[in-house]
């Protein structure tokens, strides 16, 4: 094996310590952990700077990389680019803008983490075009192109015609254009006392994440309210995290589930730091999924399941989505519907040993589909041989583009 220096760029909060995250951030995190222990892994994180408004941040060091938190600007990016000299980038697509010219002669990953841009149509019911270009003009920034599920890796291969690339001859028909590498969780056991006690003999559902305008709350507050006395005393739900980055939708999810918490079925915790989840997934006996019926559950690969597992948590969902299903075929999952959660959560409530044969079962998915080094098995071939495309003639010329160089002159003229 030849080790490399492999330089990481992203926009995403990334799980350091005292950090919160999302989904690209913990795929990411979780994959360069993995990678480090056979490569120098360099990370440029853009978040800090492009989302709230923090420069000059030190650098720091954690999980055995360094993490520098630079202005987020193509000019930035490509300096540190030509001064490190890498011999491979790797970047969620969103973050492909800041190349510029400066990956030209670079061999560079390109990871599709979720259909993002079906997140925006069940939120707003249409996709931004401007997203849309962002996206389709990406895939000429990448030679080997990754995504999470193999379901979406079929939507990816329709982008990736309608972006022309295929059109150049850059690839051999037998190339798999688009390579499945699945999330998987962290390399540490999920370990820490329970947080929050327990009453009696309650059955502790856990519905774990951000407040999120693509998620079922409405569904999932409607389906607690007509629970009533069915299972009284029997069920309690710990709705954990919240949307520092959406206020308002954090708001409106907090006023459906404040009735549901003065009646003592729900206990929202708030925020969690990222290292002390483990507490609360210990606090609980099953993770809750709550996504809409909708194209985006059906393509997305749930963070959420990833962790759950990693936690040792059987799943309740509905099983639409592909980590979900895996779940379910393993006998590690419990088909929800979401106007029916009383019924099941109140058999479970009852048959706990139907909860400990799931349990039991979790082990085979994380060393299976989940395992680290198995499900990077891509990113590991393209680090021993790595290649540049005949992309590299190309620039990224979007709005989006537009805007960020606009940003840099509007920041450079205030002395920021």
């Amino acid at each position: 094996m030849t080790r490399r220096k492999l330089l990481a760029i992203t926009t995403s909060p990334l799980p350091y310590p005292g950090n919160l995250t999302d989904g690209p951030g913990y795929r990411m995190w979780n994959l360069l952990r993995g990678l480090s222990a056979d490569h120098d892994v360099r990370i440029l994180s853009l978040y800090e700077s492009f989302h709230q408004g923090l420069h000059g941040l030190a650098p720091i060091d954690a999980a055995g990389m360094q993490i520098e938190r630079l202005d987020a600007s193509p000019r930035t990016v490509a300096r540190r680019i030509h001064e490190w000299d890498p011999d491979v980038l790797y970047a969620p697509w969103s973050a492909a803008v800041f190349f510029g010219n400066a990956n030209r002669s670079v061999p560079t990953l390109l990871d599709y983490v979720g259909p993002g841009l079906l997140e925006e149509f069940v939120k707003d019911g249409r996709v931004p075009v401007s997203l849309l270009h962002l996206q389709l003009e990406s895939f000429w920034a990448g030679d080997r192109f990754l995504t999470t599920t193999v379901r979406e890796r079929y939507y990816l291969i329709g982008l990736l015609a309608a972006s022309r690339r295929m059109s150049t001859a850059d690839f051999p028909h037998l190339d798999p254009l688009v390579h499945v590498v699945r999330m998987t969780h962290p390399p540490e056991p999920a370990t820490g006392p329970p947080r929050v006690p327990r009453a009696g003999d309650e059955l502790v559902v856990l519905l774990a994440g951000a407040f999120l305008p693509w998620y079922d709350y409405s569904r999932f507050a409607a389906a607690l309210r007509g629970m009533g006395d069915r299972v009284p005393g029997r069920v309690r739900f710990l709705v954990m995290g919240g949307n520092p980055r959406s206020a308002p939708a954090e708001s409106q999810v907090r006023k459906m589930l404040e009735p549901l918490q003065a009646q003592g079925l729900v206990a929202l915790s708030g925020l969690v730091p990222f290292e002390e989840r483990a507490a609360y997934y210990a606090s609980a006996d099953v993770g809750l999924l709550v996504p809409p019926d909708s194209v985006e559950d059906e393509l997305s690969a749930r963070t959420r399941v990833v962790d759950y597992l990693w936690a040792g948590l059987p799943l309740v969902t509905p099983g639409r989505d592909e980590y979900s299903s895996l779940a379910l075929e393993a006998g590690a999952a419990f088909v929800s519907d979401g106007g029916g959660l009383g019924g099941g959560l109140g058999d479970l409530a009852a048959h706990r040993d139907r909860i400990a044969v799931a349990k039991a079962r979790i082990p085979s998915l994380l060393d299976g589909p989940f395992h680290p080094r198995l499900a990077a098995a891509p990113v590991h071939q393209f680090l021993e041989a790595p290649e540049v495309t005949r992309r590299s003639g190309r620039r990224m010329r979007t709005p989006e583009t537009g805007l960020i160089a606009l940003r840099e002159i509007l920041r450079r003229a205030r002395g920021r």
